[in-house]
């Protein structure tokens, strides 16, 4: 009987400390990727967590101060995001990037939008060939007020992720 009951407070340990981790503000996230600091060096708004996969992370970010408002940022090389055909397209910016955002209709949250950014220029030379191809960020973001929309807008355009053009890369 004793060690079940060790087995269960390991087990309620492990869930507690992990699911702590993931639903605040992890320093240890923000110190593994300084990208999701604000580039201004003032206090990070946005509470952050981190999905990692083969070959891929994605940042899930939301703004304490309006629970509905949230957004997300895909790293990786392909992302699956294509622009819906019929949707309405917004000229915008994020940070320093020139982006169409892409207006998603959602019931939940009422306001959503999409974009995906040329990032980073990386250019691979084979020989005596060079070829280019840019990196690939896709973002979204959402809330229930356009005002909502439009705070979490400004606050991933303060990461240095996107207030800074990344330097290309050569290889």
């Amino acid at each position: 009987m004793r060690v079940g009951f060790k087995a269960l407070g390991l087990c309620f340990g492990l869930l507690f400390f992990t699911g702590g981790c993931a639903s605040t503000p992890s320093a240890g996230l923000l110190k593994e990727n300084p990208d999701l600091q604000p580039a201004d060096g003032e206090k990070n708004k946005i509470e952050w967590k981190k999905a990692d996969r083969f070959d891929e992370a994605v940042f899930y970010g939301r703004l304490p101060a309006d629970p509905s408002a949230g957004a997300g940022i895909y790293v990786g090389g392909r992302p699956s995001f294509k622009p819906p055909a019929d949707g309405m397209v917004i000229k915008g910016k994020l940070g320093v990037f020139d982006v169409n955002w892409y207006v998603l209709q959602s019931d939940k949250p009422k306001f959503y939008r999409t974009c995906l950014i040329e990032y980073q220029k990386a250019t691979v030379g084979r020989g005596r060939r060079a070829s280019s191809y840019y990196t690939l960020r896709h973002v979204w973001v959402f809330a229930e007020t356009e005002a909502g929309l439009e705070a979490m807008i400004a606050e991933v355009g303060r990461i240095k992720m996107f207030a800074v053009h990344p330097p290309d890369l050569t290889m």
